[in-house]
């Protein structure tokens, strides 16, 4: 004997949690000059978070917590790669914390060929370079961190990102050392 089931309730189709708290759409970035790129406050919270741990946490620590970071990660993937690194060149203890990050050859794969399907540095600069928006940010950014621009372009012109980031370190710190060429 079948017997017919009513129907389920209206509200198990019904989503009680809005569509825009699950997933976050970035916003568009249309920005012609460099002070239009996107970095609201809470991109530069989440750039402070991410690097301050990835600078002083130990692998261990950072495998613990991986799940959170790759949502910091994910939630700073629009942030246009210069404007990334001015976040990092501009504030000192960001700095020591990507000295740190350089420092150790995991930390750095990971910053610049990212982690689990993420975009690293790397990637990330070389897409904005193939769609012509590296260069013409280059002597706002150059302002922005302080480091003259005939020293960055070569590397940008060469797709050196990781020479890049050593040199701003070189003019960041204490000069000690060769400079990047």
């Amino acid at each position: 004997m079948m017997m017919d089931l009513p129907p389920p309730p209206k509200s198990a189709y019904v989503f009680t949690v809005p569509f825009s708290s699950i997933i976050r759409i970035p916003p568009e970035n249309k920005a012609q000059t460099y002070k239009e790129l996107l970095c609201s406050e809470e991109d530069k919270a989440n750039i402070r978070e991410l690097f301050t741990a990835m600078g002083e946490k130990g692998y261990l620590a950072l495998l613990s917590d991986r799940t959170h970071m790759r949502l910091l990660g994910s939630q700073i993937n629009h942030v246009h790669p210069l404007k990334l690194l001015s976040v990092l060149f501009t504030d000192q203890n960001l700095t020591q914390c990507v000295t740190i990050i350089m420092d150790d050859r995991l930390k750095r794969a990971g910053f610049f060929e990212g982690h689990s399907g993420s975009n690293g540095l790397a990637s990330s600069l070389s897409r904005e370079s193939d769609k012509g928006k590296v260069f013409p940010f280059l002597n706002d950014f150059a302002k922005d961190i302080d480091v003259p621009v005939e020293e960055l372009k070569p590397f940008c012109e060469k797709r050196d990102w990781e020479g890049l980031v050593q040199l701003v370190l070189w003019w960041k710190g204490p000069r000690t050392g060769m400079k990047p060429q």
